[in-house]
């Protein structure tokens, strides 16, 4: 995946990945 999330949305994503 790449860095284009925002930093919250990417940090909900690592919890969910």
């Amino acid at each position: 995946m790449k860095r284009i999330l925002c930093q919250p949305c990417h940090e909900a994503l690592k919890e969910n990945w």
